[in-house]
């Protein structure tokens, strides 16, 4: 394995996820700025998505991403003030303005590192030239001085931006908004976007990490309670089958706070304390505006199958197994083990996957029937190697075909 391989094994299993569709981009530019030091970086996403975490891994003076300390500032800030974030990034002498009794060296003096600046999109005109001289020259100019000092070290920067239609404006240089270096009710310094263009993360909301979710959901759970009493060791598949098909448009941080409000509320289920938030389920919805889910909309998540696959995965997860689908239509999804989460959720969307090919194609029904299959030999004799003999496939075969169908265990 390369160095490589082994930062990227980190950076996703620091992010939680896969590192599959959208988010394999992201891992590799995160990898590949991290190997070159590069900066700054520009991370572009909705707001809760994440943007923080990735300026962790960025700025982090080692491999301990999850306990480390950044020094960060929000450019909202600004707003009616624009001295203020100025000064607290380049610093002030006495009498600069109304309160200076001191002098105040600034951020990109004393951080050790770098800088995360969030919402850069609501900075000042005035502050994103600024923020170039230094990018350039490393110059900085204190707030109500005439003297030009210079950063020899050059402190990393990291931008962050929820303005999600900022990327159609980098890239579209054509665009008489680009050109005018405007958009919607922010305005940017032309070189400033020119600059900080060349290395851009875009995060993925949510939706379209619905197989991290099991990870994801897994995380926050573990991390609200491992300060408390409680002891929740499984979760109710009605729960699970709600935050599949919730919609998330407040992205980590909303998926945090609905789990944190049903972490007061745990059932007891046949001797297990159950993360069961149907009572916090009808608050939450009750006051939440109505949104629509595109991917429910768009056929990848569809009313009671999600109950089947629930199920699918269980029984998987368990060692159990069902023989017709047809049984599984009226089965409640019961409560799963906490541990089994990031698997259950990974086989419930793969699974369903492959039942939408049920009615386009007959080979989505037959690796369905391929995979209950394999399934019921396995319970019945026991090991991999009987199960090969039964089949006539050689180990090498059976690895192969496990690895293509998700089912590494």
């Amino acid at each position: 394995m390369t160095s490589d391989d082994v930062l990227k094994q980190l950076v996703r299993k620091f992010l939680l996820t896969y590192g599959e569709g959208a988010m394999e981009d992201v891992v590799d530019r995160i990898v590949k700025y991290l190997k070159y030091n590069i900066s700054p970086v520009l991370i572009i996403g909705e707001s809760g998505s994440g943007k923080e975490y990735i300026a962790k891994l960025l700025l982090s003076e080692n491999e301990d991403y999850a306990n480390a300390r950044i020094i960060s500032e929000n450019c909202a800030i600004s707003k009616g003030n624009p001295e203020l974030l100025e000064s607290k990034l380049f610093g002030h002498v006495r009498g600069a303005f109304t309160g200076a009794d001191s002098g105040r060296k600034g951020l990109l003096r004393s951080a050790s590192r770098g800088i995360f600046l969030d919402e850069i999109d609501k900075s000042p005109i005035e502050l994103q030239n600024y923020l170039l001289r230094y990018l350039r020259e490393g110059e900085i100019r204190p707030v109500g001085s005439d003297r030009i000092e210079y950063d020899a070290t050059k402190k990393k920067l990291i931008f962050a931006s929820s303005d999600t239609n900022l990327k159609s404006l980098l890239f579209n240089q054509l665009s008489g908004d680009y050109r005018q270096g405007k958009h919607q009710d922010n305005t940017y310094s032309l070189d400033f976007l020119n600059r900080i263009k060349r290395n851009v993360i875009v995060m993925p909301p949510l939706r379209d990490r619905l197989k991290d979710l099991g990870l994801i959901t897994d995380y926050l759970i573990k991390q609200q309670i491992k300060d408390t009493v409680i002891k929740i060791t499984h979760i109710s598949g009605h729960t699970i089958q709600f935050i599949l098909n919730h919609g998330w448009f407040g992205n980590i941080a909303e998926l945090s706070d609905f789990i944190a409000n049903g972490i007061l509320a745990p059932e007891r289920h046949g001797g297990h304390l159950v993360l069961h938030m149907d009572a916090c389920m009808n608050y939450y919805l009750d006051h939440q505006p109505e949104a629509s889910n595109d991917w429910l909309n768009n056929g990848q998540i569809k009313g009671d199958i999600v109950d089947k696959y629930l199920l699918i995965c269980n029984k998987i997860n368990s060692g159990e197994w069902v023989k017709d689908f047809d049984d599984l239509v009226t089965y409640s999804s019961g409560d799963i083990p906490i541990k089994n989460l990031p698997k259950v959720f990974a086989n419930a969307l793969y699974l369903f996957n492959l039942q939408c090919d049920l009615k386009a194609s007959d080979d989505g029904a037959a690796k369905i029937e391929e995979i209950i299959n394999y399934f019921e030999l396995k319970k019945a004799l026991k090991t991999k190697k009987a199960v090969c003999e039964r089949l006539n496939w050689t180990g090498t075969r059976l690895r192969k075909w496990l690895t293509a169908n998700h089912l590494d265990y």
